[in-house]
C-alpha cells in the first residue's frame, strides 16, 4: 500500500504508527485478555439511565438484556433491514447524543474509508465521557474471517485499536471473546495453550475493543 491517502483516510503512517504503539501495549493476540461473549462487554458498560444505541442491531435481540441489566436505559438500533423495528435505517439519521454505541460484528462488513467515517460520526454521537464496544471476527482463528462473505475489511486488534484513535477515542482495553462449554474452553486454554501460542493460531470468535470519547 502506498503512503498516499485517499479521500477519508489519514496518511496511512499516521494509522501504522498507532498500530505499532499498540503492538507494544499488546505485543501478541493472547495478551488480550478473554470474555465469554462480546455482549457481556456491552453489559459491563450499560449503567441504568443511559442512552443506548446499537448499529448493525440485526433482530435487536440485546434489547431485553440490556432492559434488564439497567433500568430505564433507553435502547435505540440502526438498521437498514425492513425485517425488524430498528429505530433508523441509517447512523446519519440517528438522534444523540448517546451514552453509548455498539457495534458487534459490523465494522468488518465496511471498507477502510467507510469504517473511519463510521467511527467518527458514531464518536460525535456520544457524549463526552460516552464508550463505543465494537466486535469483529477474530483474524488469528482459522476460518473465522472466511465464513461470511459480506467481510470486507480484515480488523487486527492493533488496526481496529488505531482506528478508534485516528477517530478521536480513547481506546480503553482489547479483548478476545469466545463461549464455549467447560471442557472444551479448558482444553484450548490450558492443554493446549502453549500450542495455539507456538503456532499463532487462535481459537476465540471475536476480538473487541472498549473505547471512550474523551471528556
Amino acid at each position: 500500500m502506498t503512503e498516499a491517502s485517499g479521500p477519508g483516510l489519514p496518511p496511512w503512517s499516521a494509522i501504522h504508527g498507532r498500530r505499532r504503539a499498540l503492538e507494544r501495549r499488546w505485543p501478541s493476540i493472547f495478551s488480550l485478555p478473554l470474555a465469554r461473549r462480546s455482549s457481556d462487554l456491552v453489559l459491563a458498560a450499560v449503567a441504568p439511565g443511559m442512552r443506548v444505541l446499537e448499529v448493525g442491531a440485526g433482530d435487536r435481540r440485546l434489547a431485553p438484556r440490556i432492559a434488564a441489566a439497567a433500568p430505564g436505559a433507553e435502547y435505540r438500533s440502526v438498521d437498514p433491514d425492513p425485517a425488524h423495528p430498528h429505530d433508523w435505517p441509517d447512523l446519519a439519521l440517528a438522534a444523540g447524543p448517546f451514552d453509548l454505541v455498539f457495534a458487534l460484528e459490523f465494522i468488518e462488513h465496511l471498507g477502510a474509508e467507510e469504517a473511519l467515517e463510521f467511527l467518527v460520526r458514531a464518536r460525535g454521537l456520544l457524549r463526552p465521557g460516552g464508550r463505543i464496544v465494537l466486535s469483529t471476527p477474530d483474524v488469528f482463528t482459522p476460518g473465522r474471517w472466511h465464513r461470511d462473505a459480506g467481510h470486507r475489511t480484515p480488523f487486527s486488534p492493533w488496526e481496529l485499536g488505531a482506528f478508534l484513535e485516528e477517530a478521536g477515542f480513547r481506546l480503553d482495553s482489547l479483548h478476545r471473546a469466545w463461549n464455549a462449554p467447560l471442557l472444551p474452553r479448558l482444553a484450548r486454554t490450558w492443554l493446549l495453550g502453549w500450542f495455539h501460542r507456538l503456532v499463532g493460531s487462535d481459537y476465540a470468535a471475536s476480538v473487541v475493543a472498549v473505547a471512550s470519547r474523551p471528556a
